[in-house]
């Protein structure tokens, strides 16, 4: 991979700039279908088609627990209900 332009860094601090660079590194050599692997997972294939995922569904296909699914759950049925 090789930048087109030079990349203008002054808004990014340098722990962003070295966690991009870290996945530059790592990511460049796989392939599409590899990187879509790796990002494709349960929550997206239990997604409708142009839906959206449900952050609890995110969260559960990352590993966590019932406990903090019920806390993400609460939290949006708050956030809603103060918002009407």
């Amino acid at each position: 991979m090789k930048a087109l332009e030079k990349a203008d860094l002054d808004f990014l601090a340098e722990t962003e700039v070295e966690c991009l660079d870290d996945a530059i590194t790592v990511f460049n050599s796989v392939s599409f279908e590899g990187l879509t692997d790796l990002s494709h997972d349960s929550a997206w294939a239990g997604a409708s088609l142009h839906g959206q995922m449900p952050v609890s569904e995110i969260a559960r296909a990352g590993g966590a627990d019932e406990d903090t699914i019920r806390y993400i759950e609460e939290g949006i049925e708050n956030s809603e209900y103060f918002s009407l």
